[in-house]
């Protein structure tokens, strides 16, 4: 009678080239997976950003206007209603205390938030909690899948990664900050008269002219990594905010759609000099954080009211006609400049940023 010979079995060393195979193959198909997200990531937020822009000109079209952004400029602006006010008069129309995000939700599906609002009182008025309920709805368009740094907001808020643009004071001639040669960008602060999409107020044509550019992380106050606005918010120092809403400084939120001090303009960092540029997107970008002498808890450092991103290399920004391009972050904060502002008269290629 015949026995079936024993069955084969893996030995310990065959077993360990297996792992070690699985292992390699592993390591590397990971860098091509991940670099297959990150595109994927920016493509969407890309995306998203057209679709913002898209909005705006929808906005325009109905108001003939460009949406209220809600921050002025860093001096109030003269003619200028600056967003550091707030509601007095019930029934008044008080536009420039809300956010640019506020004005565009009827246009990206978001309809039934906007009409939550009581545009009357500031986004946090506690005299007007259905503000503060809007203001909850986490909406993915205004979220970029690439800040894998964000934290919910303690209060709930939904959150924004995106930063109309308001102005540059960037030297045209020697890069750094000078606040005497600041000039205004495509978007502004005005409840009253309008900022159409005309020669007349877009000089430098709206497909040079940013209208929003990716700036994140901005976590709430004292959640790390986080940001700290300069500006005082003048509903909570009048007692109309309550305690979940509040912020330590006593200064606006600009960490979530709802708040005015999500628009800002272009200065660069303040460790930067002549001589010794730093750049203006995504500066002192590490450690996450910031580098002694340009924390991003310091206004103009880091994701702190300039340009900031986490894809690799620079970030999206979308311009006034509606195009997306990825400003690299190697770009010359005089090329910036001209990016940013509306009527500088000057002459921008591709050729000097791409």
């Amino acid at each position: 009678m015949s026995r079936s010979s024993p069955r084969s079995a893996f030995t310990l060393i065959e077993l360990l080239v297996v792992i070690a195979i699985i292992a390699l193959l592993m390591a590397l198909l990971l860098p091509a997976i991940q670099k297959v997200r990150a595109a994927a990531d920016k493509m969407k937020c890309a995306s998203q950003m057209r679709q913002m822009a898209i909005a705006a000109h929808n906005f325009h079209n109905d108001y003939l206007r460009l949406p209220s952004i809600g921050q002025a400029d860093s001096n109030g602006g003269v003619g200028l209603t600056p967003f550091r006010d707030f509601t007095n008069t019930v029934g008044t129309p008080y536009e420039f205390s809300h956010s640019f995000f506020t004005y565009i939700l009827p246009y990206i599906e978001q309809d039934a938030v906007y009409k939550q609002m009581n545009l009357t009182y500031a986004w946090n008025d506690n005299r007007c909690p259905q503000n503060q309920v809007a203001a909850s709805t986490k909406i993915a368009t205004y979220n970029c899948p690439s800040n894998g740094l964000r934290i919910e907001d303690p209060a709930g808020l939904g959150g924004c990664d995106y930063m109309p643009m308001v102005q540059s004071d960037i030297d045209p001639v020697t890069g750094v900050r000078n606040t005497a040669t600041k000039m205004l960008g495509m978007l502004r602060a005005l409840a009253n008269g309008k900022v159409t999409l005309g020669q007349l107020t877009v000089q430098d044509g709206t497909s040079n002219t940013l209208m929003l550019v990716e700036d994140y992380p901005r976590n709430f106050e004292g959640v790390f990594p986080y940001t700290t606005s300069t500006y005082q918010d003048k509903c909570q120092l009048a007692g109309y905010v309550s305690s979940v809403y509040a912020t330590p400084s006593g200064n606006h939120r600009f960490n979530c759609w709802a708040s005015p001090d999500t628009a800002n303009g272009v200065s660069g960092p303040p460790n930067a000099t002549v001589g010794n540029l730093k750049g203006v997107v995504n500066q002192n970008a590490t450690p996450i954080g910031g580098p002694p002498g340009g924390l991003w808890t310091t206004n103009n450092c880091g994701p702190n009211d300039e340009p900031f991103g986490l894809h690799p290399g620079g970030i999206n920004a979308v311009f006034g006609d509606g195009h997306v391009a990825f400003i690299p972050q190697t770009i010359d904060p005089r090329v910036m400049r001209k990016l940013v502002t509306a009527n500088e008269g000057t002459a921008v290629f591709e050729s000097e940023w791409e």
